[in-house]
């Protein structure tokens, strides 16, 4: 399925119907097996899911690893979130996204609708119910995060490819907080990170 995001500025009005029923699966980690980090969610994600890196165009990216080696969410049993209550930021965002200084919706979700449900968003504004501390300043943050990723020695090992997409685990000399984060989420999964 094809995603179509639109700017919230662009929108007249979007409402969020219900992912109850429907079969595409977005919690389970088919449709997303990853998405990208800035610093400030490391903390938030590091205990359940392996952050890991990638380098698109040339930078470095911090991204969530949600697939595991079957290619599903370790927390995604009988159809609901095991983790509901901690599950990561792009799972408490979604449909709603940061995307540089703009927030988009993904429109290809089935459960965004402009006919019934839940108020979602309309002309730049939205629902506090899909809003997160990470939408706030978003842009100054992702630089932020390039910057800090590009500071790094480039002691970077492959471990597994992704759609795609080889991802990679931090082996160099860096022990701040942030690469003792990567590093045991690492560990937790041998199952994903090999």
């Amino acid at each position: 399925m094809e995603h179509a995001y639109v700017s919230i500025a662009e929108i007249e009005r979007l409402n969020f119907s219900s992912c109850e029923g429907c079969q595409h699966s977005c919690c389970s980690g088919t449709r997303f097996p990853f998405a990208p980090l800035i610093l400030e969610d490391f903390e938030e994600v590091y205990r359940h899911f392996p952050i890991v890196f990638a380098n698109m165009l040339d930078e470095w990216r911090a991204l969530i690893l949600f697939s595991d080696v079957n290619g599903v969410c370790r927390y995604h049993k009988e159809g609901v979130c095991s983790i509901y209550e901690e599950r990561p930021p792009a799972c408490r965002l979604y449909p709603v996204s940061p995307f540089y200084e703009d927030i988009v919706i993904d429109t290809s979700c089935h459960a965004v609708t402009a006919e019934t449900g839940t108020f979602l968003a309309s002309k730049g504004e939205i629902n506090d119910d899909f809003y997160h501390k990470r939408l706030e300043g978003f842009e100054p943050k992702r630089r932020a995060t390039q910057h800090y990723l590009q500071q790094l020695d480039d002691a970077f090992e492959a471990v597994s490819a992704i759609g795609g997409i080889t991802v990679y685990r931090y082996v160099g000399s860096v022990d701040d907080v942030f690469m003792r984060m990567h590093r045991e989420s690492c560990r937790m999964f041998g199952d994903v990170i090999a």
